[in-house]
């Protein structure tokens, strides 16, 4: 099978480390893989190593995409008539990009739409468009999948899937660092996100200043506009908890930021990166606190894999506080939590159920 995948975001998010694990797992299993991708975000050059068997192209997505990109993945199809052509994205103008594509080229490839910006609209013109000519709408949980069928969207419910992020999971994590610890050593949390009005990080440094003796250290991966940005460090500062606070920049976490975090924090309950954020929080045996939301309570069970947080200030510092004052609670999610990552997020079975959905096309 021939996959073609495009990728239009140019940070590096949780969502678009699973893109890259997915596409690696992939090739490996033996599929011709291309892949067009937004040339800033580092992806290409992870992936363009002859060891990977990946051929890529990039392109900045930017003004005037709407000339080259159609022009990109059109190129792609005609060099090779694999009878079973899938092409996989992340927007809807890239989809609507690849039907263009495929009617231009007489291909039978197979448009599969895999929103990272949330449910597609229902009511915009190209969204309607597109989603009466894909081949498949795939969504990362059964809450995205229940609201776009009830809002009438042009979509059957038959070509509509639910499928969970994929992550890797360590062969070892350090279950046991938190076992018998005293409470006065205190947590180290990780958040991860883009800065944004309405991501909730300012509603935790707020926590985090009110509970000034509790003693955390916050890792932020990600960025925003300095508008965004720069009224949170200040107000650290003035809390006096700057010096906790470690600004890991434009990136999704890495496995050295995963290993040493105690939990995970999501804010943001409608953020496009929470599931993904959540399947890494989990894979490294990070229980997760989530801000309360519906997707929250599809993913969180309170007290055995994480903690379901209110959004004010005295909720999320309640729930820091329940953590770190307990640390036989730690021990016990961190364990749980790996098991449900196992069960719920694991690479391999999220690739098989993929697979699926591509055979499943009518070939």
């Amino acid at each position: 099978m021939k996959i073609i995948q495009t990728y239009s975001w140019p940070r590096q998010t949780p969502c678009s480390q699973i893109i890259e694990n997915r596409i690696k797992e992939l090739a490996r299993r033996g599929h011709t893989i291309e892949v067009l991708v937004h040339s800033s975000n580092g992806m290409a050059q992870r992936l363009n190593r002859p060891e990977n068997h990946i051929n890529v192209q990039t392109s900045r997505f930017a003004l005037g995409s709407s000339l080259t990109l159609p022009v990109k993945i059109q190129k792609m199809l005609s060099e090779n008539h694999d009878s079973m052509t899938v092409i996989h994205c992340p927007t809807l103008q890239l989809a609507n990009f690849a039907i263009m594509a495929s009617k231009a080229t007489g291909s039978r490839a197979r448009i599969i739409l895999e929103p990272r910006l949330g449910i597609p609209p229902k009511d915009d013109a190209m969204s309607r468009l597109v989603l009466s000519q894909i081949d498949a709408l795939i969504l990362p949980s059964q809450t995205d999948a229940d609201i776009l069928m009830g809002s009438g969207a042009c979509i059957s419910a038959e070509k509509v899937h639910v499928l969970y992020p994929g992550v890797s999971l360590p062969d070892k994590i350090a279950v046991d660092n938190t076992h018998g610890k005293e409470c006065s050593d205190g947590l180290t949390l990780i958040w991860a996100g883009e800065i944004t009005p309405g991501c909730g990080l300012d509603t935790l440094v707020e926590a985090l200043g009110s509970g000034h003796r509790m003693k955390i250290k916050l890792i932020v991966c990600g960025q925003g506009q300095g508008r965004y940005v720069m009224p949170i460090i200040r107000r650290s500062r003035s809390l006096g908890i700057a010096e906790r606070i470690e600004w890991a920049g434009d990136t999704a976490p890495t496995p050295s930021m995963l290993e040493k975090a105690d939990g995970g924090l999501i804010t943001a309950p409608h953020d496009p990166d929470a599931i993904a954020a959540a399947a890494h929080y989990m894979a490294y045996g990070l229980p997760v606190i989530w801000a309360d939301g519906t997707l929250a309570r599809e993913f969180v069970m309170p007290d055995v894999n994480g903690i379901i947080s209110g959004h004010g200030i005295d909720d999320w510092r309640d729930a820091i506080h329940s953590l770190i004052h307990d640390s036989e609670k730690q021990h016990q999610l961190a364990n749980d939590v790996r098991s449900k990552a196992k069960a719920q997020f694991d690479i391999q079975e999220h690739i098989n159920q993929l697979t699926k959905i591509y055979l499943g096309l009518g070939f």
